[in-house]
Protein backbone atom coordinates (compact mmCIF):
# COMPACT_ATOMS: atom_id res chain seq x y z
CA UNK A 1 0.00 0.00 0.00
CA UNK A 2 1.17 3.48 -0.70
CA UNK A 3 1.23 6.25 2.23
CA UNK A 4 1.76 9.60 2.88
CA UNK A 5 2.52 11.10 6.40
CA UNK A 6 0.99 13.97 7.73
CA UNK A 7 3.65 15.92 9.45
CA UNK A 8 2.61 18.95 12.39
CA UNK A 9 3.87 22.35 11.01
CA UNK A 10 5.59 23.39 13.79
CA UNK A 11 7.12 20.15 15.28
CA UNK A 12 7.07 17.52 12.38
CA UNK A 13 5.80 15.08 14.56
CA UNK A 14 3.88 12.65 12.74
CA UNK A 15 -0.07 13.64 13.09
CA UNK A 16 -1.59 11.24 10.54
CA UNK A 17 -0.71 8.29 7.88
CA UNK A 18 -3.13 8.22 4.98
CA UNK A 19 -3.09 4.56 3.11
CA UNK A 20 -3.63 5.09 -0.48
CA UNK A 21 -4.39 2.83 -3.68
CA UNK A 22 -1.83 4.77 -6.17
CA UNK A 23 1.74 5.54 -5.93
CA UNK A 24 1.69 9.27 -5.03
CA UNK A 25 4.69 11.00 -6.74
CA UNK A 26 3.68 15.00 -5.65
CA UNK A 27 1.27 15.96 -3.55
CA UNK A 28 -0.37 19.92 -3.44
CA UNK A 29 -3.32 21.22 -1.74
CA UNK A 30 -6.17 23.27 -4.00
CA UNK A 31 -8.68 25.01 -1.32
CA UNK A 32 -10.09 22.30 0.28
CA UNK A 33 -8.77 19.00 -1.98
CA UNK A 34 -5.64 17.19 -2.03
CA UNK A 35 -4.35 16.74 -5.65
CA UNK A 36 -1.88 13.81 -6.22
CA UNK A 37 0.54 13.12 -9.20
CA UNK A 38 1.16 9.79 -10.36
CA UNK A 39 2.81 8.60 -13.33
CA UNK A 40 -0.59 8.74 -15.26
CA UNK A 41 -3.19 10.55 -13.41
CA UNK A 42 -4.03 13.24 -10.90
CA UNK A 43 -5.64 12.07 -8.39
CA UNK A 44 -8.19 14.05 -6.14
CA UNK A 45 -9.48 13.73 -2.67
CA UNK A 46 -11.07 15.49 -0.31
CA UNK A 47 -9.24 17.08 3.32
CA UNK A 48 -9.99 13.80 5.05
CA UNK A 49 -8.52 11.78 1.74
CA UNK A 50 -11.42 10.57 0.53
CA UNK A 51 -10.86 10.33 -3.32
CA UNK A 52 -13.40 12.49 -5.07
CA UNK A 53 -12.05 12.04 -8.95
CA UNK A 54 -8.92 11.01 -11.13
CA UNK A 55 -7.88 12.51 -14.33
CA UNK A 56 -5.41 10.94 -17.06
CA UNK A 57 -2.16 12.86 -18.03
CA UNK A 58 1.39 12.01 -17.81
CA UNK A 59 2.90 13.30 -14.89
CA UNK A 60 6.62 13.06 -13.25
CA UNK A 61 7.82 13.38 -9.94
CA UNK A 62 5.33 16.43 -8.32
CA UNK A 63 2.62 18.60 -8.83
CA UNK A 64 1.77 22.47 -7.49
CA UNK A 65 -0.68 24.54 -7.78
CA UNK A 66 -0.82 28.49 -7.54
CA UNK A 67 -3.04 30.98 -5.48
CA UNK A 68 -5.40 30.99 -8.47
CA UNK A 69 -6.40 27.09 -8.68
CA UNK A 70 -4.08 26.56 -11.61
CA UNK A 71 -1.72 23.17 -11.49
CA UNK A 72 1.41 22.21 -12.87
CA UNK A 73 2.93 18.90 -13.61
CA UNK A 74 5.71 17.68 -15.55
CA UNK A 75 6.23 14.70 -18.38
CA UNK A 76 9.49 13.42 -17.36
CA UNK A 77 9.49 11.60 -20.87
CA UNK A 78 9.72 14.73 -22.69
CA UNK A 79 10.80 17.41 -20.43
CA UNK A 80 7.86 19.35 -20.38
CA UNK A 81 6.01 21.44 -17.82
CA UNK A 82 2.43 22.14 -17.91
CA UNK A 83 0.07 24.85 -16.62
CA UNK A 84 -3.56 24.58 -16.97
CA UNK A 85 -6.42 26.84 -15.02
CA UNK A 86 -9.25 25.16 -13.54
CA UNK A 87 -11.28 24.22 -16.06
CA UNK A 88 -8.00 22.45 -17.03
CA UNK A 89 -7.22 24.40 -20.28
CA UNK A 90 -3.64 24.68 -21.06
CA UNK A 91 -2.29 28.13 -19.94
CA UNK A 92 1.31 26.85 -21.17
CA UNK A 93 3.82 24.38 -22.16
CA UNK A 94 7.31 24.90 -21.16
CA UNK A 95 10.16 22.35 -23.07
CA UNK A 96 13.92 22.03 -21.39
CA UNK A 97 16.28 20.16 -22.85
CA UNK A 98 15.39 16.71 -24.33
CA UNK A 99 17.18 15.20 -21.28
CA UNK A 100 16.62 17.10 -18.26
CA UNK A 101 13.72 15.15 -16.46
CA UNK A 102 11.77 17.53 -14.10
CA UNK A 103 11.33 16.42 -10.94
CA UNK A 104 10.58 18.83 -8.45
CA UNK A 105 7.88 21.50 -8.47
CA UNK A 106 6.91 24.71 -6.34
CA UNK A 107 5.27 28.28 -7.36
CA UNK A 108 6.41 30.91 -5.11
CA UNK A 109 3.77 33.87 -3.69
CA UNK A 110 4.37 35.68 -7.37
CA UNK A 111 3.24 32.90 -9.28
CA UNK A 112 6.54 32.02 -10.56
CA UNK A 113 7.18 28.11 -11.12
CA UNK A 114 10.61 26.82 -9.89
CA UNK A 115 11.24 23.69 -11.71
CA UNK A 116 14.19 21.50 -10.53
CA UNK A 117 16.04 19.58 -13.45
CA UNK A 118 17.88 16.39 -11.61
CA UNK A 119 20.20 15.57 -14.62
CA UNK A 120 21.24 19.10 -15.57
CA UNK A 121 22.06 19.86 -12.33
CA UNK A 122 19.88 23.15 -12.19
CA UNK A 123 16.88 25.11 -11.29
CA UNK A 124 14.74 26.72 -13.82
CA UNK A 125 12.69 29.88 -12.62
CA UNK A 126 9.40 30.16 -15.24
CA UNK A 127 7.03 33.21 -15.33
CA UNK A 128 3.90 32.98 -14.61
CA UNK A 129 3.14 32.64 -18.89
CA UNK A 130 5.74 30.03 -18.91
CA UNK A 131 8.92 31.86 -19.79
CA UNK A 132 12.43 31.38 -18.87
CA UNK A 133 13.32 33.92 -16.56
CA UNK A 134 16.78 32.33 -15.47
CA UNK A 135 17.97 29.17 -14.15
CA UNK A 136 20.60 28.62 -11.56
CA UNK A 137 23.14 25.61 -10.66
CA UNK A 138 22.01 23.09 -8.08
CA UNK A 139 23.60 19.56 -7.66
CA UNK A 140 20.97 16.83 -7.85
CA UNK A 141 18.01 18.62 -7.32
CA UNK A 142 15.29 16.32 -5.96
CA UNK A 143 12.57 18.21 -4.09
CA UNK A 144 12.00 22.27 -3.78
CA UNK A 145 9.55 23.80 -1.65
CA UNK A 146 8.09 26.88 -0.41
CA UNK A 147 7.79 28.44 3.09
CA UNK A 148 3.96 28.98 3.73
CA UNK A 149 3.84 33.01 2.89
CA UNK A 150 7.32 33.06 2.56
CA UNK A 151 9.99 33.95 -0.47
CA UNK A 152 12.10 31.41 1.57
CA UNK A 153 12.12 28.05 -0.17
CA UNK A 154 13.99 24.75 0.32
CA UNK A 155 15.62 22.65 -2.00
CA UNK A 156 17.02 18.97 -1.03
CA UNK A 157 19.94 17.40 -3.30
CA UNK A 158 20.03 13.69 -3.95
CA UNK A 159 22.56 13.58 -1.40
CA UNK A 160 19.77 14.82 1.10
CA UNK A 161 21.27 17.95 1.48
CA UNK A 162 19.64 20.40 2.40
CA UNK A 163 20.10 24.42 1.67
CA UNK A 164 17.52 27.57 2.30
CA UNK A 165 17.39 30.23 -0.25
CA UNK A 166 15.32 33.29 -0.71
CA UNK A 167 13.95 35.22 -3.76
CA UNK A 168 14.44 39.00 -4.13
CA UNK A 169 12.00 39.92 -7.19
Amino acid sequence: AQRIVVLQQNTLAIENTIDLSCACSGISINEDRYLIGTRGFIEEFSSKFAPLKSRPVDITDDIAVDKNGCVVFGDSGTSTITKEDKDHNVLFTYMANQLAAPIGLAIDSYGYTYVNYREDDCIHILSQGGHLLRTFGFTGPQCIKFQENSQRFFVVSSEGIVKIFKTTW
